[in-house]
């Protein structure tokens, strides 16, 4: 956020993804997050999260339906 301008337009989804990202990686592995991997992170977690949100379909729906 240091690095906004008064005024400026933003893609509010990236800014947030971005902070969700530095907080994740400092938390989880005690590692600053620079902006040359947040692409390579984000695609990371973000096919992490699918693949946990499939699993969890999958389970809920196979337990009510079948």
């Amino acid at each position: 956020m240091s690095k906004w301008k008064h005024g400026e337009e933003r893609i509010i989804t990236e800014d947030m993804m971005n902070t969700t990202l530095r907080i994740i990686c400092k938390t989880m592995f005690n590692m600053d997050f620079t902006e040359g991997y947040q692409r390579r992170i984000g695609e990371s977690i973000e096919t992490a999260m699918r693949m946990a949100i499939k699993r969890m379909r999958g389970q809920y729906f196979n337990k009510d339906h079948g």
